[in-house]
């Protein structure tokens, strides 16, 4: 799977722009491409878990047909498109939160708890108890299946999915099975699912042919910061039902990471710290059971998360949903060691859907991957053999295992018993010759246009409060109506052709 953020992806920020880019996504190898939420959700520029209208597609990233050609186009490359989607809670602009009283009157609002019966929520919680909120929820299911033809789901906080009391169990067998079974047998249920009772839920609902997300990204973020100990095995990322990362939305950079805190030189010498990205990844999807890259992993993007494209340098957890530094306009396309790890990942990934598929099926007959270990292996019968080198400053040696081998990256045959491999180094052999996909790294690398300081009228207008709530939107007007408002300091975001202008106003 690939995770991507529409608005942050491309240069466009829109799925006429992630269009585009589809030649670069496909050539990693990937067979699904997972969309952070798309659904109408609170103002223009959002990761998109504040949800308004579940079904229609936000205004912000294009129109309804360009999604459709989207999906259509990925289907003729083999690649399935997963949407993630927020049925836990919603905020105050939200309309069935506008429709009854709000705060602390909530319990007159059927659609909604008033106090969530689960761990980690946020904004209001949905009541899954109440009939119309669960017919809702399934209607939606079934509507992006049918009318837009994805292939499944990624269930945002899936552990929340309750009524008045934690059965969030429950509701999810009903939306699995009423809301995306009764349309598409196949189609994937992807579970974000934490709280208190996962260790026993998680195994229930993968029997029920449900996936989980497993966040496995501290083990990834230790190796490649060179500091192995307890903590980073890999073991994790070798089961069926879990989707494994080394990277998500959610989680620190690995090698803004490394940059930080790394072992050895790695902090300083930024072509040693690039060159374990390719045997990171390695060690995450050649393992049983289903994958995730998040966007620009394969490339070694090293900005915070919580960084932002206008204060790049500080670290600020303000900024953890803003838009983040472009690798368009740092000229990371044009970076051969970067290009490099990109172009490793892609043969890899290639190798396991595209050339030998089915010898990863099922486990791998052998793995080396617990913690604290500098050399690392995954054995696959007598067909592919793999080796890493996870130490941060000092050579490596590998037994090969006995039989007939080639070496992947540069084919040739394997008559040694033993490979020293260098800090960060990747072996890949595989038990007959084949021939290494051709892939193209000449990505196009459109700058991402500065913003002008005026946007000349007629423009879309997002107020907002000092605290960031939207209380008016007003589309393609000459000029700003606050007549309506309270006294105060507001910001008003102003929007044309894809460029913002965010200007403080007093009322």
């Amino acid at each position: 799977i690939y995770e991507l953020w529409v608005y942050d992806y491309t240069p466009e920020r829109s799925i006429a722009g992630l269009m585009k880019r589809l030649d670069y996504i496909e050539n990693l190898g990937v067979n699904a491409i997972e969309l952070m939420p798309v659904t109408e959700f609170d103002g223009n520029y959002n990761w998109g878990y504040s949800p308004n209208h579940y079904f229609a597609l936000d205004k912000a990233y294009g129109t309804p047909e360009q999604l459709k050609a989207f999906v259509d186009e990925c289907h003729k490359r083999g690649i399935a498109v997963i949407l993630d989607m927020v049925f836990n809670h919603a905020t105050g602009l939200n309309p069935m939160n506008k429709l009854y009283p709000y705060g602390t009157e909530l319990a007159h609002n059927p659609w909604f708890n008033v106090n969530a019966p689960h761990s980690d929520n946020v904004y209001e919680d949905w009541n899954h108890d109440f009939e119309l909120t669960k017919l809702m929820f399934i209607r939606a299911l079934q509507y992006w299946l049918k009318e837009y033809k994805i292939d499944g789901y990624r269930m945002d906080l899936s552990h929340g999915l309750c009524g008045t009391t934690n059965n969030a169990m429950t509701h999810i067998a009903d939306y699995y099975n009423n809301g995306v079974k009764a349309v598409s047998e196949d189609a994937y249920f992807i579970l974000e699912h934490w709280g208190s009772n996962m260790g026993s839920d998680r195994p229930n609902l993968i029997k029920q042919g449900m996936m989980c997300w497993d966040n496995t990204t501290n083990a990834y973020c230790q190796t490649t910061m060179g500091w192995l100990k307890d903590g980073d095995s890999f073991t994790n990322a070798n089961r069926d039902g879990y989707v494994s990362y080394c990277e998500s939305h959610d989680e620190e950079r690995m090698q803004y990471k490394a940059k930080m805190y790394g072992n050895a030189d790695l902090k300083t010498n930024e072509e040693a710290r690039l060159n374990r990205v390719a045997v990171n990844v390695a060690f995450n999807v050649l393992l049983n059971g289903p994958h995730m890259l998040w966007q620009f992993e394969e490339i070694g993007y090293d900005f915070s998360i919580n960084s932002s494209d206008e204060k790049p340098d500080e670290y600020n957890t303000d900024n953890r949903c803003a838009k983040k530094p472009s690798p368009y306009n740092l000229g990371y396309f044009e970076s051969e060691v970067r290009m490099k790890q990109y172009e490793k990942i892609a043969q890899m990934i290639q190798l396991r859907t595209k050339l030998i598929p089915t010898v990863f099926e099922g486990n791998p007959t052998r793995v080396d991957i617990t913690s604290g270990k500098s050399i690392r292996t995954i054995q696959w019968g007598s067909d592919v053999f793999v080796a890493g080198n996870f130490n941060a400053e000092e050579d490596q040696t590998v037994t090969i295992p006995e039989g007939t081998w080639y070496n992947y990256f540069i084919q040739t045959a394997q008559t040694a018993g033993s490979v020293t491999l260098n800090p960060g180094e990747l072996l890949l052999l595989t038990g007959q010759q084949i021939k290494l996909p051709t892939i193209a790294t000449d990505v196009e690398n459109v700058l991402i246009p500065e913003l002008s300081t005026e946007i000349l009228p007629p423009y879309n207008a997002t107020i907002y409060t000092l605290s960031g709530q939207v209380v008016s939107v007003q589309y393609n007007v000459e000029q700003v109506d606050i007549n309506a408002l309270y006294r105060g300091l507001y910001l008003i975001q102003l929007e044309k052709n894809g460029q913002r202008v965010t200007k403080k106003v007093i009322r």
